[in-house]
């Protein structure tokens, strides 16, 4: 952009301040003094500028940001500024208000500011730097900088700026607020100046946005012509005082300064061009002792009278008035401006590091880690290897041509002092900070395992670049699942992909420290690919900028790649280096190591040959650590210069330690030594000598003394500690070279795998490490964590669990059929107390790892396939702990094991436990319907019908296509050829051909008859997935691994088109009906669909947020279903790519979706091996088939009959039937919404009535259906029980009166009368009348017998919406749309009196139990309670954010329910005589119709537009006591097995009067999950003792129980899915159970759930937690 377009730019900066005081008001009254000096120089008209018509950019900090906001996009005039500002201000602070209190007026307050000011979206939108920059039309930018948080998951600092797809309002809302936070966090953040990273309190408001702001604009314009630049603030903030922390303040002293330096800097740097720069700062202003608006003007007024400041303010307005042309939108629009294309978050964010910290990084790796400090690895001796490390220095810090120059290749055989070199060129580089990273490879750490290497290095350089970070941190937002990926992806996706964001993110991104160390790339399992990945990353670009010197031993296979791929690379081949000059370096190390003459160096030297590891190992054999005696060290010195052993051969002088350590009288000693030795080479981990001890079962006096008497080659880091050793000792011991000490490793491992299998079942055991409480994390332990691991866990069991499975990998097939089989019982019997011991141990990691590779297709457990199910249900388990984001390992089995009851072949470790929670499940279940189990014997990928239904094709592991008759299962045909397991297959049209297509890049056309191959077709780079022919049997679609989609003749087998686009696999296509569309789900978690003539995409779906593995079209075309790894179901219409509906029943990937050939069903299929049947209009689950064993992978539609057939991973397909589609009906309950609930007079019955035309009668205990009546014609708009609970009459939109018989369920009576819609029917308390409101706007009163019409009451003028008799009977109210509520002498009809107050429509009206009082419910104004002798309003209930449809007295008139509409969907419970709010019930999804108490008060029920009926535990009598406070915290909550309460769980001195136990009952969820506790009184005696409650005991023991403190629940659930306790009522709040999300949203009100989407329970009966959390196993501890 020429400068000359960008100069002019007028640039206003806002300083924050302190809410205690009004600073702010002189910011906008300088403002309001530029404002006015710029109109009268320019002859406008007094108070006509507004900041945006004369500043370009304007940015705030604090209180600065919100001043910045109103001037600026909000465009109010400098005294409505003022005038909304004081308003906030008087609010927050003058009215004193606690600080929770203080932040819900502040958002209000800003809120109302925000819904004045804005008067519409697009007017805001158009304000904002990043709104479609080519439509922008206003030139004013603007930003607030905000710096605070709630905690430290949330950002630190924001920046206001508008981006594409966000919500305008929200954006500037949360960065207001921020702005304003006075929260006294303390957290480590960058503001953006040239200081290090600082601890920052929140409090002390010191940012200087000024150098921000002119860096963003020069940034984003490329320029520094800067007209104007008006800084308005003191830039001089006072840091808190910080008692204790000097650190911390010296730290903020040292901000504040940097603030106060770069506004001088600032000064300077832009004073000496008159008129461009102008700060007016505020310094002088005393603002804690100035509380006035009048005050603050006034100084202000005489500060802008200054001489100097009214100089300074005519230069500004020169400048303002003579700049250059000013900023246009056409300038920016064409930019990419990528550091605003979103909110951003600047600074550290903690989110970002939140990320990062998922990263599997090797801690052994970097050459600086403690590890290598136990190794003992170092650098150089001064005066050595000086010519190396000087060439290798020379090339780190001089800039290679382009691509080339970029990797230097160190290489030199086992021994010649790689890892030492590099070891000293990292020091070097970093003290020069130009070490990016170093990874250390070695077989005997973590470090060798290439899962670790591209994570470490990727958490190494965005230590170094803020930049490469947050475009790390942003990859792995995206997917977390990057972490774990193949080297491949990992490498792209965490290493270049960054690198090139964060290039792309800065114009002159620059990267200091730009040199990676690896050495011993051999030693890496996967050294080889991420060789050839980092060669052709090299090669393209992809990261440049960096440089890698990489070491290995000279690999033939690596060093041509590396000469193929870099010819011109920098190499040093250490054998290549003269024998003089190592020869000299060796001399040196030796003189420095050993206090021998000169001629016995000389001697050595010789000997070593130039090998410097001979030259160290030399070194350790003449100088232990204990000195050797003079004739000892003579003996050995002799012995190394002797002829015997050869000069410069390494495995002679090996030879020669081994054997003198080794060689003994005792033939059986020395075997048993050789095996420890063996044992220590063979280990896993370095293992220390007390674990070698503890496995093999030997003495650990011998190990230590086999380790002592190997001191050469073996090394520790003191005391216990781990043996280390070099790489090349082990080459040679596992080599012929070794002779009779050769260690064959396969046995090894194989004794080693036996060994921790057989210390894991001696030793693994519930709760190992005694954890007390359940409320208790790790951190928080005492005795700590690290202590009881020591204590309970141990080396040896520690070592066993993290490596049982490496050593089982690494045995022979002699050694796995000896080991293998005891890994089932193992693992079936503790195989969760391991993973407690893993979690234990931090290694949670690693267990996933483990379980991962069990489950594996390829793994050695496979041929124990409920080993195999076990492990990944194991692994499901082990995720869903890592979801709880709580370190609390008691909820393992808590909350994981306990509620993961769909889960099956977890039951042999559930079944070892009592009193865990336990999820009941009452779905139908669909193993009944299967028709046909066919064994495949292979795991099958694809299945399908042919067109006539007869036969069913697929596809499997075993390379074959099978064909089988779809009614018997019997095997007609096998098809072979491919070299691959086969992915997907299909039937031609006329059912003459099957295409197959698989992971050997081919698809195959089939003749069905013969069974013949007819073609081949190639072009395909990558496996294939998915094939599918067009509808006219002349096309075939194929979707591969290659992200391509390929479009082929049937008959000719060319290629005709290529559709490209997806950026990840091609997961599955499918025709449309007509052919003329294709649609396709891909790993890019997108679906597309396609116009198939030419190739042209048509739609892009998003939505899903993981793979969609499955897609198809719906028979009319006008619909795509799609599954997704996400877990969802969606559908969509075809033609505009809307999302119609998404199901969520699944709890694991869909792998499979397919319509009925009605188009009415749709069958998915998934990993959590159910099959499930949805109504495809509707979205309800139907049927759940369970049967299979394993994942699901493939499901379809017969075209003709109702049948499935299903393909699964348990190698078999099933074929299920049903006789018709009335089979797939869901549970019993209403189809449309329910307008009316009430219970029977005795409790034992609820009725409803619904939209469906219905009424439904329930058990109100179990919520069986008891009675469905039917008759009406349209909706069944109310219902009510007679007084003795054997009738029921209801009111419809048919507009009859109906009475009905509740036990035949038969029609007694149906009224005919009213004109319109009725909507509210009663019974007289006799039970001898009816009366009835309808929207014919009459109240009738009729004979409940004979129907007949008694009177009509007119009154209202328009519709009747509620109707009841008082409670004796003599009188009658009603509420109407006409606002008015009216009561009635229920004999005369005479109209009694008129209430008034409501100004909307009334939607509810109820006597009192006492007939004194009536409440009602308004479709606005919330609920009123009236006197019902004088009509007088008496209380008036707020806090109601939507219209209240229904409300109800509870029966001894103390409390009122109500029911919300739209809006927050709750219930609500109010004491009726103060009006406060008791209890808020949450589960509803929809509005709430009806709600009703139970006779007793104990339940309520309620019903809703979703269609379900709710019934809840009110506990009125309980939510009412207030026994007082506690003076102990409760650790333990105990629930009784004899009812449905919280029981107290020990005792205290004061229990007996204090202890109020609390009903706990149930929860509502999608589908319906409740909370029970079914047990009978029968079982009370097995309450324990320690537990029981003693009344008459006085001990001053603790008390351990639920204790009410006040009103309120006691227990709620949270967002994050923790059920907890009331702090009002344990003191502290205690989490009880973690929630799984597939049994949210969760409210523990919940008794009961009536819906036809079925519903689960959770039982707590016998329960403990906390305290006491152990008696839920029932084994022995």
């Amino acid at each position: 952009m020429p400068r000359n377009q960008t100069s002019g730019l007028a640039l206003l900066s806002l300083d924050g301040g302190r809410w205690e005081n009004l600073g702010p008001l002189t910011q906008i009254h300088i403002v309001e003094d530029v404002l006015n000096q710029y109109e009268l120089d320019n002859g406008l008209e007094e108070g006509s500028a507004r900041v945006p018509d004369v500043f370009d950019f304007v940015l705030g900090t604090g209180t600065g940001g919100l001043v910045a906001c109103m001037l600026g996009p909000l465009k109010m005039s400098t005294n409505e500024a003022k005038k909304a500002y004081l308003r906030i201000y008087d609010s927050n602070f003058l009215a004193k208000l606690q600080p929770p209190e203080r932040a819900e007026v502040l958002q209000r307050e800003v809120e109302n500011l925000l819904d004045s000011q804005i008067k519409d979206a697009d007017t805001l939108m158009s304000t904002m730097l990043m709104a479609d920059v080519g439509k922008l039309t206003p030139n004013f930018k603007f930003g607030v900088s905000a710096m605070a948080a709630a905690d430290l998951s949330k950002p630190v600092l924001f920046r206001a700026y508008q981006g594409r797809g966000s919500s305008v309002r929200s954006t500037l809302l949360e960065a207001i607020l921020a702005s304003l936070s006075d929260g006294h966090v303390l957290l480590p953040i960058s503001i953006g100046l040239d200081i290090p990273e600082r601890f920052v309190s929140t409090t002390a408001v010191f940012c200087n946005p000024a150098e921000s702001l002119l860096r963003e604009v020069t940034g984003i314009f490329k320029s520094r012509d800067i007209s104007v630049i008006v800084s308005i603030g003191s830039g001089r903030p006072d840091p808190p005082a910080l008692i204790g922390q000097d650190d911390l303040a010296n730290a903020i002293s040292t901000v504040a300064a940097s603030c106060h330096t770069v506004a001088e800097n600032m000064q300077s740097r832009f004073s000496r061009h008159p008129g461009l720069f102008v700060r007016l700062d505020v310094d002088g202003f005393d603002f804690s002792t100035i509380f006035q608006p009048g005050e603050i003007i006034a100084h202000s007024r005489v500060y802008m009278d200054r001489e100097e400041i009214r100089e300074r303010v005519d230069g500004l307005v020169h400048s303002l008035t003579e700049r250059p042309k000013r900023l246009k939108v056409t300038q920016i629009s064409g930019l990419k401006l990528g550091i605003m294309e979103e909110v951003k978050y600047l600074g550290d964010s903690a989110q970002d590091s939140h990320l990062l910290e998922k990263l599997n990084i090797s801690i052994d790796a970097p050459f600086s880690s403690a590890v290598s400090k136990d190794m003992q690895r170092h650098s150089c001796t001064p005066g050595t290897r000086v010519a190396i490390l000087q060439k290798l220095l020379n090339w780190a810090t001089v800039h290679g041509p382009g691509r080339k120059g970029v990797l230097f290749w160190l290489y030199g055989l086992a021994g010649d002092g790689k890892t030492t070199i590099l070891h000293d060129i990292c020091e070097t580089l970093h003290e020069k900070k130009l070490l990016a990273s170093s990874y250390f490879c070695s077989l005997k750490l973590t470090s060798w395992d290439s899962i670790y290497l591209v994570p470490t290095i990727a958490k190494h350089l965005a230590s170094c670049s803020k930049a490469f970070g947050s475009a790390l941190a942003s990859q792995l937002r995206q997917d977390e699942s990057l972490a774990w990926a193949e080297l491949e992806t990992q490498f792209l996706r965490l290493l270049c992909d960054p690198w090139r964001k964060a290039a792309e993110s800065e114009t002159n991104f620059s990267f200091t420290a730009k040199v990676v160390v690896i050495d011993a790339l051999d030693e890496c399992d996967r050294g080889e690919k991420f060789l050839d990945l980092l060669l052709d990353a090299i090669n393209e670009g992809r990261l440049e900028g960096l440089r890698f010197i990489v070491a290995s031993r000279p690999n033939p296979r690596f060093l041509s790649k590396v000469r193929a791929k870099q010819p011109d690379v920098a190499q040093v081949a250490l054998r290549e280096v003269s024998m003089e000059e190592a020869n000299g370096d060796i001399r040196r190390y030796l003189e420095t190591k050993l206090d021998i003459s000169p001629s016995r160096i000389d001697e050595l030297v010789a000997q070593a040959d130039g090998l410097f590891i001979y030259a160290s190992t030399i070194v350790k054999y003449l100088s232990p650590s204990n000195p050797l005696a003079t004739s000892e060290l003579e003996r050995r010195f002799k012995k190394l210069i002797s002829r015997e052993v050869e000069l410069g051969d390494i495995k002679s002088i090996y030879r020669e330690i081994v054997g003198s350590a080794l060689f003994l009288d005792d033939e059986d000693d020395m075997k048993g030594r050789l095996a420890i030795l063996h044992a220590i080479i063979c280990a896993a981990e370095p293992p220390s000598a007390s674990v070698i001890a503890g496995l093999l079962n030997v003495e650990l006096g011998l190990v230590a003394a086999v380790v002592s008497s190997l001191y050469s080659v073996l090394f520790t880091a003191g005391g216990d500690g781990p043996i280390f050793f070099h790489a090349s000792f082990h080459d040679f011991i596992i080599s012929d070279a070794a002779g009779v000490f050769q260690c064959h490793p396969p046995p090894i491992h194989s004794t080693f795998a036996h060994a921790c299998l057989t210390e894991m079942t001696a030793s693994l055991r519930f709760n190992i490490c005694r954890l007390e409480s359940s409320f208790i994390s790790l951190e928080d332990l005492m005795p700590p964590i690290e202590k009881r691991i020591a204590e309970h866990i141990g080396d040896s069991l520690a070592y066993a669990c993290r490596n049982w499975w490496v050593h089982i990998e690494r045995c022979d097939e002699t050694g796995r059929a000896r080991v293998v089989p005891g890994m089932q019982p193992l693992l079936r019997e503790k195989g969760i107390f391991w993973i407690e011991t893993m979690i234990l141990l931090g290694d949670i990691q690693r267990c996933k790892e483990i379980l991962a590779q069990l489950t594996s297709p390829l793994s050695i457990a496979r041929p124990v396939p409920t080993l195999r199910t076990l492990a990944r249900d194991a692994s499901n388990l082990v995720s869903r702990f890592e979801a709880l984001s709580e370190k609390l390992t008691s909820h393992l089995y808590l909350s994981c094991l306990a509620l993961s009851e769909k889960i099956p072949d977890l039951d042999c470790w559930r079944t070892q436990f009592k009193y865990l929670p336990r999820v009941i499940s009452q779905q139908i279940g669909g193993r009944r319907y299967c028709q046909v189990d066919v064994p495949v014997k292979s795991v099958v990928h694809s299945v399908t019908f042919s067109p006539d239904g007869g036969r069913i094709a697929s596809g499997s592991d075993d390379e074959t296509v099978h064909i089988w008759d779809s009614e018997s299962g019997r095997k007609l045909r096998q098809l072979k050829g491919h070299t691959g397991p086969i992915r997907s297959v299909a039937f031609s049209p006329n059912a003459m051909r099957i295409i197959s297509g698989s992971d050997d890049k081919t698809i195959r056309v089939w003749n069905y008859e013969s069974g013949t191959e007819i073609r081949k077709l190639h072009g395909h780079t990558d496996l294939i997935r998915t094939i599918s022919f067009a509808p006219n049997g002349l096309h075939i679609a194929s979707g591969s691994d290659d992200e391509t989609i390929r479009v082929w003749e049937s008959e000719s087998g060319n290629e005709l088109r290529q559709l490209n686009g997806h950026a990840g696999y091609i997961l599955s296509l499918a025709f449309s009906p007509h052919g003329v569309r294709i649609v396709s789900g891909s790993g890019d978690k997108t679906i597309r669909i396609w116009d198939f003539e030419s190739g042209k995409e048509l739609l892009k779906l998003s939505g899903h947020t993981d793979w969609v593995n499955s897609v198809a079209f719906s028979p009319d075309g006008m619909r795509v279903v799609s599954g997704s790894d996400d877990e969802t179901i969606r559908t969509w219409d075809a033609w505009s790519g809307k999302e119609l509906q998404q199901l969520n029943k699944h709890e694991g990937y869909v792998l499979s979706v397919a319509f009925s050939h009605n188009g009415m069903l749709i069958v998915s299929g998934s990993l959590d091996k159910t099959i499930r049947v949805w109504d495809s209009d509707s979205g309800m689950e139907l049927q759940r088939l369970d049967g299979h064993e394993d994942w699901v992978n493939s499901v379809a539609f017969s075209p003709r009959r109702m049948r499935i057939v299903s393909g699964s991973d348990d190698e078999t397909i099933r074929i299920w039937n049903f006789e018709s589609d009335k089979e797939l009906q869901p549970l019993s309950g209403h189809t449309a919404y329910i307008r009316s609930v009430t219970f029977s007079p005795n409790g034992m019955s609820i009725v409803s009535s619904s939209e469906d035309n219905d009424i439904g009668v329930w058990d109100s205990e179990s919520g069986k259906e008891l009675q469905r009546l039917k008759g009406h014609s349209e909706w069944v708009a109310c219902v009510a029980f007679s007084p003795d609970g054997m009738r029921i009459v209801s009111g419809s939109d048919d507009k009859s009166v109906r009475i009905w018989d509740i036990g035949s369920g038969n029609e007694l009576l149906r009224i005919n009368g009213h004109t319109g819609y009725i909507l509210s029917v009663a019974f007289s308390p006799d039970g001898k009348r009816v009366v009835s409101g309808s929207v014919d706007t009459t109240v009738r009163i009729w004979h409940a017998n004979s129907g007949l019409e008694l009177r009509r009451l007119k009154g209202h003028t328009d519709s009747i919406e509620s109707v009841a008799f008082s409670p004796d009977g003599m009188c009658i109210v009603s509420g109407s749309l006409d606002t008015t509520i009216r009561i009635w002498d229920a004999e005369s009809g005479r109209e009694i009196r008129k209430l008034q107050g409501h100004i909307a429509s009334i939607r509810t009206v109820a006597f009192s139990p006492d007939g004194m009082r009536i409440v009602s419910g308004s479709l606005q104004n919330g609920v009123r309670i009236w006197d019902s002798e004088s009509g007088r309003e008496i209380l008036r209930l707020n806090n109601l954010t939507a219209y209240t449809p229904s409300v109800a007295f509870s029966p001894d008139g103390m409390c009122i329910a109500s029911g919300s509409g739209s809006g927050d969907k709750t219930i609500r419970i109010w004491d009726s005589e103060s009006g406060k709010e008791l209890r808020k019930l949450i589960g509803h999804t929809k509005s709430i119709r009806s709600v009703a108490f139970s006779p007793d008060g104990m339940r309520m029920v309620s019903g809703s537009d979703d269609k379900t009926i709710r019934v809840w535990d009110s506990q009125l009598d309980e939510m009412l006591s207030n026994p007082g406070d506690h003076a102990n915290d409760v650790l333990s909550v105990f629930f009784r097995r004899d009812s449905h309460r919280l029981a107290p769980a020990g005792y205290g001195p004061d229990s007996e009067s204090s202890i109020a136990p609390y009903c706990v009952s149930q929860t509502s969820v999608e589908p319906v999950t409740r909370f029970s506790h079914p047990l009978s009184s029968s079982q009370s005696n097995l309450l324990p003792e320690a537990l029981a409650p003693n009344p008459h005991a006085h001990s001053s023991q603790p008390v351990h129980s639920v204790i009410l403190r006040q009103t309120g629940p006691a227990l709620s659930c949270r967002d994050d899915g923790w059920l907890v306790t009331s702090k009002e009522y344990t003191g502290t709040e205690k989490k009880i159970l973690w929630i799984p999300p597939s049994l949210r949203p969760f409210d523990p009100s919940v008794l009961l759930v009536i819906s036809r989407e079925g519903f689960n329970s959770i039982d707590l009966a016998g329960c403990v937690f906390g305290k006491g959390w152990e008696q839920c196993y029932t084994g022995s501890l």
